[in-house]
């Protein structure tokens, strides 16, 4: 009975923190490369449409994202519920999964970890893979445990969870290293499973070649990302894997809470050791160790010897056993320090997610709603930031078709202005080349020759600035 009150408990908290403010949350860059070319007539020429804008990718969500559109419904909010959706289902595969390894209260705790993860809550309404490839990720690991309490059926299942998860992610591929490595340390003399587990996985990671072999260069799709120094893995370790913190990834603002840190850590600590002194738990230890470490590790070296590579992101399935691990800790505590520090932990974890900054999102639907209402049929708009024209298309459909969103210089915009052209100005107040963008229009405002009307703000962690440039 307490066990179904506890799962329905978790799922009703993930279901809340996802489901909040996800109707008011725009369309970014990321999302935008899927779902402003979601109208193609076919799934074929939606992902060959796909690839013009982000061709590092495999197709298992886009096949799922297409389908939901023309079937479920077609509207933004709707592929925010896709998401969700996989979110609960997450949830229920972590929660009974972590009860059958390692009782109650690690599954309770583990699961309002997730629940509570600023992480997990954006992730878990993004109109991308990520919230996928973790549920696949989680339930892959699941399954490699069940294949080796002797059951042959999971074997199967296992490798199913990893092709789909190599279809949903690129970097599923450290996932299924991480799996290696704990295969190997769990018992190296163990050659004929380990040789047949990497035969079928070698085949597995063969079935993403034909996507591999359309994308020319690594680096122009990975060349945003910055290289990590230690600082970046103990960042992952100590704040994002306990739920402490956002990471950079844009477009999260940096917010540290190392209050719960400070209890999360210790009570990982403590349920790693309390799992190494139960000679029964060893092998589950070790594979929470793999699972947890290896992903980040094998980015970090990537990173430094092959193309930046590291963002928390691609491998925060490697989350969940951190989670397990705080579980395990509260479960192994005496009963006073468990009933004082584990409602502890959960207040600073939900004090953490009231102080999300919404729409956690660059409010690109409020900025257009603002365009929209004062705009006439021939004024021509100009997009600075990242992937703002992507966006703008979304909520302005076929404007780029029809010529109307112009990838021009600023300079050249301004010459049409002066020339009578009405343009709108759609532009990140916090971008690093803002200063760079606004400068020539503070000029010409300056020398007269255009005027600035309708300059509005649409709020949030990432404000986007628009207004209307006409000839004076």
């Amino acid at each position: 009975m307490w066990k179904w009150i506890g799962f329905a408990a978790v799922l009703a908290i993930t279901l809340a923190t996802r489901l909040y403010g996800a109707a008011n949350e725009s369309v970014w860059y990321d999302e935008a490369a899927s779902v402003s070319v979601l109208d193609e007539s076919s799934l074929t020429d939606f992902l060959a449409a796909g690839r013009q804008i982000d061709a590092l990718k495999v197709p298992l969500y886009f096949f799922i994202e297409y389908a939901w559109w023309h079937t479920v419904g077609a509207s933004v909010f709707s592929l925010r519920l896709l998401s969700i959706l996989i979110s609960l289902i997450t949830t229920a595969v972590l929660y009974w999964g972590a009860m059958r390894l390692w009782g109650n209260w690690t599954a309770v705790i583990a699961s309002l970890c997730f629940a509570l993860s600023k992480h997990f809550i954006f992730y878990g309404q993004e109109i991308r893979m990520y919230a996928l490839m973790y549920l696949l990720a989680l339930v892959s690991w699941f399954l490699l445990h069940a294949a080796l309490q002797h059951k042959r059926w999971a074997w199967i299942l296992h490798a199913i969870a990893n092709l789909l998860l190599m279809q949903t992610h690129l970097l599923g591929l450290c996932n299924l290293a991480a799996q290696f490595v704990f295969l190997v340390l769990l018992d190296w003399r163990a050659v004929r499973r380990i040789v047949t587990w990497c035969a079928a996985h070698a085949i597995i990671a063969l079935t993403v070649l034909p996507w591999l072999l359309q994308y020319k260069s690594f680096d122009r799709g990975l060349g945003w990302i910055p290289m990590p120094g230690i600082g970046t893995l103990a960042n992952t370790f100590l704040l994002v894997y306990t739920g402490s913190t956002y990471a950079d990834d844009y477009p999260l603002p940096i917010v540290p809470m190392w209050f719960s840190a400070v209890i999360a850590v210790p009570a990982a600590v403590l349920g790693l050791r309390a799992l190494l002194r139960d000679k029964e738990k060893k092998a589950t230890a070790l594979m929470l160790l793999c699972w947890m470490v290896t992903p980040p590790a094998l980015m970090f070296l990537a990173s430094h010897i092959l193309v930046p590579s590291y963002v928390d992101r691609y491998a925060l399935y490697a989350a969940f056993p951190a989670f397990i691990f705080i579980g395990c800790g509260f479960a192994a505590m005496p009963r006073p320090a468990r009933y004082t520090f584990c409602p502890l932990l959960i207040a600073l974890y939900t004090f953490g997610v009231s102080q999300i900054q919404r729409p956690m999102r660059p409010d690109i639907r409020s900025a257009a709603d603002y365009i929209r209402f004062d705009r006439e049929p021939t004024d021509h708009l100009i997009a600075r930031g990242m992937g703002y024209e992507l966006c703008l298309d979304v909520y302005f459909p076929n404007i780029e078709k029809a010529g109307l969103l112009q990838r021009i210089p600023t300079k050249r915009a301004i010459r049409e202005v002066q020339r009578g052209q009405r343009t709108w100005v759609v532009i990140d107040p916090l971008h690093e080349d803002f200063a760079r963008w606004w400068q020539p229009i503070e000029e010409a405002i300056a020398d007269r020759t255009i005027v600035l009307e309708h300059d509005r703000v649409a709020p949030g962690p990432r404000p986007v600035r628009v207004f209307l440039l006409k000839p004076t």
